[in-house]
């Protein structure tokens, strides 16, 4: 009688507690190995090199992107995980409505981050980089939902949204390999929330 008693009494806090992020689908930060995934859908990318440079490999990493995949009956575009000694620590992928409902259906709304202005375009001073989304936190895994409209550095008008779920302590270990704008971006988001 006592257990059934301490069970109804967390079962309202048991309720409204989302479920932790650990993934997307079945692709699990820390589980998921390049050995999982379908090699007819995923494509190995060329080898990770150093923050500008063209012979500093990270062998330590590998990606893997798949144009559009299914993922429990929500069509997920540009999906790009990153292995780090053959376990999964980062899933990109483009951020569609259909995903965002199901993500937080999920996992609940996430906390606003603070939007931030990056002047990246010389001769657009005009039209900053505006850079904003939902952050989630689970232990180690982060998961952020990312907007941005504007210029690039390159003088490209872009608008996007995507999804990035990641194991923090492993992003760390690889903070100085490339793994793309979306990557830098999410970073520079997170980082310019903290005091």
């Amino acid at each position: 009688m006592y257990y059934v008693f301490l069970y109804l009494l967390f079962l309202p806090y048991q309720a409204s507690v989302p479920p932790k992020v650990d993934g997307l689908g079945n692709d699990l930060i820390g589980v998921t190995t390049p050995k999982s995934l379908g090699r007819h859908i995923f494509r190995e990318e060329d080898q990770v090199y150093a923050k500008g440079t063209l012979t500093l490999a990270c062998p330590h990493i590998r990606v893997f992107k798949a144009p559009a995949v299914d993922i429990e009956g929500i069509r997920v575009s540009n999906l790009s995980l990153a292995f780090y000694d053959n376990k999964l620590f980062v899933i990109s992928c483009d951020y569609s409505p259909a995903l965002m409902n199901a993500f937080v259906s999920k996992h609940g709304k996430g906390d606003l981050l603070s939007k931030i202005s990056l002047s990246q375009c010389a001769t657009r001073q005009d039209k900053p980089l505006m850079i904003g989304g939902e952050n989630w936190k689970s232990g180690d895994i982060q998961a952020v939902a990312v907007q941005m409209e504007g210029y690039t550095a390159d003088c490209r008008q872009e608008e996007g949204t995507w999804l990035m779920i990641a194991s923090q302590r492993i992003r760390a270990l690889s903070s100085e390999c490339d793994l793309g704008t979306r990557q830098d971006l999410s970073d520079r988001l997170v980082d310019g929330q903290r005091p």
